[in-house]
């Protein structure tokens, strides 16, 4: 339930401020059969000015990302005040954060996902 008093009173009033992981399942749903849909996402919420930061096995629930508490979004002050060369390297995160993650987890792929940045 959403206490609308309380959120009229916060920054952001209204707007969707965090989803209840308790409802979701604990499973992760990042399979080999998956992870090439899932890192898709990834890649299309990047191209869309969306940084998660934290791409991690736990910060998943059936196949969705759920955890945005560490997100960039452009523009975000953090890149502007970066060199372009550094900015590309912080807009690369999530995607060398993914390739760590299949590897930590000894996924392996049943389609093509490739990999990103060397480890």
């Amino acid at each position: 339930l959403v206490d609308s008093k309380y959120q009229e009173s916060t920054i952001g009033g209204l707007k969707a401020r965090a989803i209840v992981k308790s409802l979701a399942s604990s499973n992760s749903g990042i399979t080999s059969e998956s992870i090439e849909n899932i890192q898709n996402k990834v890649l299309s919420m990047n191209k869309a000015g969306i940084y998660n930061m934290d791409i991690r096995i736990v910060n998943f629930c059936d196949g969705l990302l759920v955890d945005f508490g560490s997100s960039w979004t452009e523009p975000h002050a953090l890149l502007a005040a970066q060199s372009s060369e550094a900015a590309e390297e912080y807009k690369l995160a999530d995607l060398v954060m993914f390739d760590q993650m299949v590897q930590d987890e000894e996924l392996e792929s049943c389609g093509e996902v490739k990999t990103i940045h060397s480890m």
